[in-house]
């Protein structure tokens, strides 16, 4: 899970290029261990193989694991597990939303991929979770919407490596 911070148009990438690590917020003390070697990161508890798990489904070699999870809470929202699972997450996602907000003070935030079908699914709650737990939350609160592009991370891995190109059109030429 990354996130990207745009200030005046410009991607902030942070001191050393990690700025926005956004996947290894903690959001559960007691969580699954990270890749990272911490635990309980957004990574991990808002990922679908936490709600294939906490919806006691076994993934399966047949598609992604992304899809599984995407058609589970397409498909079966009504099943009791799978709601459970869902709002779990969506909880879990709405605390480490709520400490960006408190921390950023963004003027939108946009979901891809499983947050993005989280958001469709309960709307609602999400946006409830965020606003219970951020300062700005009881004021109005944030816009969260969902990102418009199927292949999100693609497109952007792409805008980052055309920007020194639109930095300096004349200088990338040299």
């Amino acid at each position: 899970m990354g996130g990207a911070l745009v200030l005046d148009g410009r991607l902030h990438s942070g001191s050393s290029g990690l700025a926005l690590e956004v996947g290894h917020l903690a959001v559960n003390p007691e969580g699954r261990p990270c890749h990272c070697g911490s635990r309980g990161c957004l990574d991990v508890e808002a990922d679908p193989l936490a709600l294939l798990t906490a919806a006691g489904r076994a993934p399966g070699p047949e598609m992604s694991l992304l899809k599984q999870a995407d058609d589970l809470i397409r498909h079966q929202y009504d099943d009791p597990e799978v709601r459970t699972a869902t709002e779990s997450l969506i909880d879990r996602l709405g605390l480490g939303l709520a400490g960006l907000v408190n921390i950023l003070n963004p003027d939108r935030i946009i979901l891809g991929g499983l947050h993005r079908t989280l958001l469709e699914a309960d709307p609602d709650r999400l946006r409830a979770v965020v606003a219970d737990r951020s300062l700005w939350g009881r004021s109005g609160g944030v816009p969260i919407l969902p990102c418009t592009l199927d292949h999100n991370s693609l497109v952007g891995a792409a805008e980052l490596a055309w920007q020194p190109v639109l930095d300096d059109p004349l200088g990338a030429l040299v």
